[in-house]
C-alpha cells in the first residue's frame, strides 16, 4: 500500500477514535455529515483494527482497554 493511502486511512482511524461510523441507508458510511465510501470501510476492516457492530463501524477494543473498562470485565465474566 502506498504511503498516501496509509496516511489517508490514519485520518479515518482518528475519526473512529472520536466515535463510530454509521451505515447509510443508500450504502456507504457516515460520520456526522462526512460520507465514507464502502471501499474505505473495507480497507479499515481488512487492516484488522475495526469491526462492524450492528449498524456501526467502530475501532476494535484492545486487550488493555477491555481490562481497564469495568463494563467489559463484567461482560467477560458473564461469558465464562
Amino acid at each position: 500500500m502506498t504511503d498516501s493511502k496509509i496516511q489517508y486511512d490514519r485520518s479515518f482511524l482518528r475519526l473512529l477514535e472520536l466515535g463510530p461510523f454509521e451505515r447509510r441507508p443508500g450504502g456507504g458510511w457516515r460520520f456526522g455529515t462526512k460520507i465514507i465510501s464502502d471501499a474505505i470501510a473495507e480497507r479499515l476492516l481488512a487492516s484488522g483494527l475495526t469491526e462492524i457492530s450492528g449498524i456501526h463501524l467502530r475501532l476494535k477494543r484492545s486487550a488493555n482497554k477491555q481490562e481497564s473498562d469495568p463494563a467489559a470485565v463484567n461482560e467477560l465474566n458473564l461469558q465464562a
